[in-house]
């Protein structure tokens, strides 16, 4: 050691020793010699940090600031998140985005946030220290001003069935089944039909069908209203003076139907009647009959509209207040008229009885129905009464799978008709009896009068 190093005092020392410790420096040294070569060392390595600070220093000094000129930097709208003039959050960060793809560093686009950024919102993000991240920038902003979903919306995403994109099923993939595909077929085709059903709702003639049915819904209505009363009006259950029913009383049993009588003098007179619909309350359109070669036909102008698809299987339709058969006009009459020319025709005949495919739920009910409607026609007491044809067939041709009129004629004859026009049907009706040379007793035996048809038409009402 040199003089004076040998000459430090023990307090020097443990002054030197105390400072190391506070560096919290371990000397690598086992001799003086050791100690005084590891200090030498840690001063220099001291001088050359300090030398690579310093020029740290003057090389950042010397480099220019991460800004640009006012004029070139990027004009966007500013956001301070508590100002109605400011620009919105959503547009704002749209505005940051496309810097990203324009020709900006990302130094300028963080200076641009910085700056874009004002009031509230420029208060928020200082706390993340000058030095964020863009992306640490961004982050808070969202959570504190980006959109948030509405209540009812999330709602609606967590109990709606349907499949989203990214949505898979597992299930359905490892069955090789396809759900998306018969969704998707099913889809088609229930808008094609849907589609289809609001070009036909636009047509002239489903507004005219809808047109009808109203008029008809109004007419039941009235119908009603004449049979039972005011159904509805205010106060209708106070001003109602009708006497308790203490009692219920017997029901009336249904009447059955009664053979004619036999007469020498009768004759089978066959008729059939198209109409405006295909239910007992339709009226009549069309009322035909034929005995032997002498026939009466009468085309009837109705009150009510004709349905669909009555006209569909008759042809029969009215336009411009008159009765067209297909397209057709037609000599029409009114329903009274034509039942009284019907009954001066069959006086002609004694006690004449009135053959009718299915006419004992059909033909004779609406023909009955009109006669009671218009009494001063006399038809009432000059029918003897109906046959139906129908239940005379089911009994000499057990074995026929089909007993209408056009399936009988086809299979047991080989022939074809017009058939759903009243005046061919009649003829068919009776070439088809004489063909198969029905008794006169088989025929009466499958008859019923005219009280049998009134009283189920009364007890209906």
């Amino acid at each position: 050691m040199s003089d004076t190093e040998e000459s430090m005092s023990t307090e020097e020392i443990a002054k030197v020793v105390s400072a190391l410790k506070q560096l919290k420096m371990k000397p690598k040294a086992d001799s003086a010699e050791d100690f005084l070569s590891w200090m030498s060392s840690a001063v220099q390595e001291k001088k050359i940090k300090e030398e690579v600070v310093s020029t740290d220093t003057a090389f950042a000094s010397s480099r220019p600031a991460k800004s640009l000129p006012p004029s070139q930097f990027p004009k966007n709208p500013f956001f301070s998140g508590d100002s109605k003039n400011d620009a919105t959050y959503e547009v704002w960060r749209y505005e940051v985005e496309c810097l990203y793809n324009e020709s900006y560093s990302p130094d300028v686009i963080h200076q641009a946030i910085w700056r874009l950024l004002k009031g509230e919102a420029s208060r928020l993000v200082m706390h993340l220290g000058p030095g964020a991240r863009i992306t640490s920038i961004i982050q808070k902003l969202d959570s504190i001003y980006d959109k948030v979903a509405e209540k009812e919306d999330i709602l609606s995403e967590f109990y709606s069935a349907r499949q989203r994109e990214d949505e898979e099923c597992a299930v359905y993939d490892t069955l090789m089944l396809s759900p998306r595909m018969h969704t998707n077929v099913h889809e088609r085709r229930v808008s094609r039909k849907r589609e289809k059903e609001k070009l036909r709702q636009r047509t002239v003639e489903c507004k005219r069908r809808r047109h009808e049915l109203k008029k008809l819904k109004s007419s039941h209505i009235s119908t009603s209203e004449i049979k039972e009363g005011t159904t509805y009006e205010s106060g209708v259950g106070m001003s109602c003076a009708d006497d308790v029913i203490e009692e219920i009383p017997d029901c009336t049993p249904a009447s059955k139907p009664v053979s004619v009588p036999t007469h020498t003098d009768s004759n089978l007179l066959y008729f059939d009647l198209e109409t405006t619909g295909l239910d007992t309350s339709a009226e009549i359109t069309q009322l035909a009959r034929i005995f032997e070669e002498e026939t009466f036909n009468r085309y009837v102008l109705p009150k009510s509209p004709i349905s669909a698809k009555a006209t569909a299987v008759t042809g029969l339709h009215v336009a411009s207040g008159q009765l067209f058969y297909q397209q057709t006009k037609v000599n029409s009459v009114d329903i009274q008229t034509c039942l009284t020319e019907f009954n001066i025709w069959l006086n002609i005949f004694p006690n004449p009885i009135l053959v009718c495919h299915n006419g004992k739920v059909f033909d004779s009910v609406i023909l009955m129905r009109s006669v009671m409607q218009y009494p001063e026609s006399g038809l009432k007491s000059t029918i003897a009464g109906f046959v139906d044809s129908l239940h005379v067939f089911r009994e000499i041709l057990p074995e026929q799978h089909s007993y209408k009129l056009q399936t009988l004629v086809q299979d047991t004859m080989g022939l074809a008709f017009n058939a759903h026009s009243a005046l061919e049907d009649v003829k068919a009706l009776q070439y088809l009896v004489i063909h198969h040379k029905v008794s006169y007793e088989i025929m009466l035996k499958h008859s019923f009068g005219v009280d049998f048809i009134i009283s189920s038409i009364e007890s209906k009402s």
